[in-house]
């Protein structure tokens, strides 16, 4: 999948197609605190730091950096 996610955005860009990153929400001390019915994957997701600001997991893959003609959705 990866190889050809890579060949993918690669072709998007030269046919000047937008390409868009769409980030999953990374992971900040506090988070789920104060909710009322936090999901089991949310709870274990807080423990341990999935997708962590400033981590491996919240960050971009290094093959698919983020160009000045890219779009960045906000964090869901």
């Amino acid at each position: 999948m990866h190889a050809n996610l890579r060949a993918i955005v690669g072709v998007a860009r030269e046919a000047g197609i937008t390409v868009y990153h769409v980030p999953y929400h990374r992971w900040e001390s506090g988070d789920y605190l104060d909710w009322k019915y936090p999901s089991p994957y949310q709870l274990g997701a807080a423990e341990r730091q999935a997708f962590a600001e400033d981590t491996w997991g919240g960050t971009f893959h290094e093959d698919f950096p983020v160009r000045p003609a890219d779009v960045v959705a906000t964090e869901h």
